[in-house]
């Protein structure tokens, strides 16, 4: 897969976007950072972007066929276990929980709630995807934990 959050691959998945109900938003995830232009060009080279409901440096939702599709940058490094179909790939739950938990903070939807509570209810306790989200925290900023341990350690020294 290129850089680019939605690939020539990817853009094969949106005429089935139409058949989802009303309600149904998509959300891609991507670790690499994003040119909204670049996605809103590769869409509307095939789609008609009916309405652009965010349009910043990490997150780009747009309306097509009547279904909300957010593209979001997810600062922290994650593995992409499972393919669809050679077409998209995907986390496996317990990480993409972890990517939803941290995109509760940022764009609270009373659907990741729903989905959240599922989770929960069926796969994965609260603490495991806790801990899930810490592990992708500190693989992301061990070099920085590092550094404040160091000075945190180096200024509790006695004088």
């Amino acid at each position: 897969m290129r850089k680019e959050i939605l690939t020539e691959q990817q853009t094969k998945l949106l005429p089935l976007i139409g058949k989802f109900s009303k309600d149904f938003g998509l959300v891609l995830f991507t670790v690499n950072k994003f040119d909204s232009g670049k996605i809103k060009r590769k869409i509307t080279n095939d789609f008609n972007v009916e309405k652009v409901f965010v349009n910043e440096a990490d997150e780009y939702t747009v309306l097509i066929s009547g279904v909300k599709i957010t593209f979001l940058h997810y600062p922290f490094n994650i593995e992409f276990k499972n393919n669809l179909d050679n077409v998209i790939k995907v986390a496996d739950l317990l990480t993409l929980a972890a990517m939803k938990a941290y995109a509760l903070g940022r764009r609270a939807k009373w659907k990741d709630y729903v989905d959240m509570y599922f989770i929960f209810k069926n796969f994965h306790s609260i603490a495991e995807v806790i801990g899930k989200a810490l592990r992708i925290l500190i693989t992301r900023n061990r070099s920085f934990i590092a550094k404040d341990l160091r000075l945190t350690m180096m200024l509790s020294k006695p004088a």
